[in-house]
C-alpha cells in the first residue's frame, strides 16, 4: 500500500513539529501525536502492512494522506536559502509598471476570493518563466521597487498573501524565474508569504522571513 499527499497539500517541520497546508481547503493543520508518529515513519520511508484501518484515521479524513502513486511524496516543503533582501538598498521605482501592477492586484484579489487560494496558486504554477535568475535579477529592483510604492497607496502590507501572489504573477507574466513562497511558524501560529529570485527576497525583510519555515514554493 503506497500513501502519498494530495496535490493540495504540502507540509514543513517547524521546531520538530509538522505543520500542514491544504490549499484546497484553504486550511492549516497540525497533528496529534501518535498521528504525527505515524506519518513521520512512513516519511522514514517504513512500510505499514494491513488495512487502512492501521493508519490512523485522522490522517485520511482530514485530507492528508490518498493511496495511490499519483500524489506528492511524502516530503517537507524545500526553498532555496536566503542571503538577502532586494529591500535592503531599494533601487528606484519603474512607475511605468505601477498601472499593470495595479490590475494585477485587483484581479488576484478577486481569484482568491472567487476560484479559491488552490486554483489561484494552480494558475500561477502554470506559468513558466522565459529568463534564468542571472538574466532576470537586475532588472526585476525597479519593478518591485514600483510595486512597493503601490502598496503604500492601495494594499495594507499585511496582506502578503494577496500581495505576494500579484507581484509573481506580473513578474512571471515578463519572465522573471521567481518563486511564490507561503511560509509558517508556530508560538504563536502565524502564516506569511513573500516572493523570492533565487536567494533573494524581493518584497520584504530578511529578518521577517526567516522566521517562518517554508510551507509552498510556487
Amino acid at each position: 500500500m503506497v500513501w502519498t499527499l494530495p496535490q493540495s497539500v504540502s507540509f514543513c517541520d517547524v521546531h520538530g513539529r509538522l505543520v500542514f497546508l491544504d490549499s484546497a481547503a484553504d486550511l492549516y493543520l497540525s497533528l496529534p501525536g501518535a498521528a504525527e508518529a505515524v506519518f513521520r515513519r512512513l516519511m522514514a520511508g517504513e512500510t505499514i502492512f494491513g488495512a487502512p484501518s492501521d493508519i490512523p484515521p485522522g490522517l485520511v479524513s482530514a485530507g492528508l494522506l490518498v493511496e495511490g502513486p499519483k500524489g506528492q511524496p511524502l516530503s517537507p516543503c524545500k526553498s532555496a536559502d536566503l542571503r538577502a533582501s532586494l529591500l535592503d538598498q531599494p533601487p528606484a521605482p519603474d512607475n511605468r509598471h505601477v498601472p499593470g501592477l495595479a490590475i494585477a492586484l485587483a484581479r488576484t484579489a478577486l481569484a482568491l476570493r472567487l476560484i479559491g487560494l488552490d486554483r489561484t496558486l494552480r494558475r500561477l504554477s502554470r506559468r513558466i518563466p522565459a529568463l534564468s535568475t542571472l538574466d532576470a535579477h537586475a532588472d526585476a529592483g525597479p519593478v518591485v521597487a514600483a510595486f512597493e510604492r503601490l502598496g503604500m497607496l492601495a494594499t495594507p502590507h499585511e496582506q502578503c498573501l494577496v500581495r505576494s501572489l500579484a507581484l509573481g504573477r506580473y513578474l512571471r507574466r515578463r519572465g522573471f524565474a521567481v518563486d511564490v513562497v507561503l511560509g509558517a511558524r508556530l508560538r504563536p501560529f502565524s502564516a506569511h508569504a513573500w516572493v523570492q529570485l533565487g536567494d533573494t527576497v524581493l518584497n520584504d525583510q530578511l529578518d521577517t522571513v526567516r522566521n517562518f519555515t517554508p510551507i509552498r514554493v510556487v
